[in-house]
Formats: C-alpha cells, structure tokens, sequence
C-alpha cells in the first residue's frame, strides 16, 4: 500500500477540487497544507524557545521559585522578548485577521484573533 494511501486511509485525494477564487487545486493543495504545518511547528519551537527566558526572568516566577535573577531594564527585555513571541506566533492569525479588515469581512477571523490572545493571557 502506497505511504500516502496509509495516511489517507484510502481516500482518493486526486478527484477532489477545491475553489479558491480562480485557481483550482488538486494535489498542490497537500504541498501547501505542509508547509503551512512545517511553518506553524518552525513557529512552536522558536516561540518555546524564546519563551524559556520569559520565564527564567520573570519577577514573579522567581518569587514563586525563591530566586533572584535580574538584568539592568528587565522589564525592557521581558517586553521585547515577549513580543517576538507574540507577533512571531501570531502572525498567520493576525495576517488572516488584517485581511478580513481590508475585506469588510471581519467577524469571520475575529474568534481566532481573539482565541489567541485569550490563549497568551493564561
């Protein structure tokens, strides 16, 4: 049984077409499908990443944790840090959210815009 077959689960992908706008897609829609997956995971690991020292610098995680561990202008650098994680991760739901604006079509993206930040602020 062919790789893809297994993951399909003997879904016969060829014969379905998708309209988006003029372009129909056929099997380049997989192609595009993984890399958006590939982008989102690049996305994961390097806002995990650049989360670790958020957290290591935090004034509360360190008064929950007993320790002291501060930089001159922390809160500066917690600020820039915690940007990076929120336009770097975001940025397929806010790019998604600015083109709905732009289309007068804006509740469509509103629940995922504001999914996330609600996501951030746990």
């Amino acid at each position: 049984m062919k790789r893809d077959q297994q993951q399909n689960r003997g879904t016969d992908h060829t014969k379905m077409h998708h309209e988006h706008g003029a372009i129909l897609i056929g099997m380049e829609e997989h192609d595009h499908h993984r890399m958006m997956i590939q982008d989102f995971r690049k996305r994961f690991w390097i806002s995990t990443l650049i989360t670790i020292p958020i957290l290591l610098f935090s004034p509360m995680i360190q008064d929950f944790f007993g320790y002291k561990l501060l930089l001159p202008g922390n809160s500066y650098f917690l600020f820039a840090l915690s940007s990076i994680v929120y336009f770097l991760g975001g940025w397929p739901f806010l790019k998604g959210f600015l083109n709905e604006i732009k289309k007068n079509r804006a509740w469509h993206d509103d629940t995922h815009i504001y999914g996330y930040q609600c996501s951030l602020c746990l």
